[in-house]
């Protein structure tokens, strides 16, 4: 699994904060509802050509990995990755509505 290097650590507007905090939330618990339900993530990786082939082990250590940076980022919401910033950006540039809760 891949994992940023880059750390941006500035003063970002609050709003911008709390949108990448909802994305946070957002991924996290994608994650958690695909590594819920393995099995079906798996055949679906597999049928969209994104896995080669079925490996539950390796997809479940890469989801738990996953799950574990997000937790990690989340424990601080003052703290933003470039990759959370090109995702952010994506997302604005594409019209995409960040929404909470």
């Amino acid at each position: 699994m891949e994992i940023a290097s880059t750390i941006i650590s500035k003063n970002f507007d609050p709003a911008m904060l709390e949108q990448i905090d909802t994305l946070r939330t957002i991924r996290l618990t994608m994650a958690e509802n695909m590594l819920r339900d393995l099995s079906k993530t798996a055949d679906e990786l597999v049928a969209r050509g994104l896995m080669e082939q079925r490996d539950d082990g390796a997809l479940k250590r890469e989801l738990q990995d996953k799950i574990s940076v997000l937790k990690e980022r989340m424990s601080r919401p003052d703290v933003v990755y470039a990759d959370e910033i090109s995702m952010y950006v994506d997302m604005l540039e594409n019209d995409v509505e960040i929404h909470g809760n």
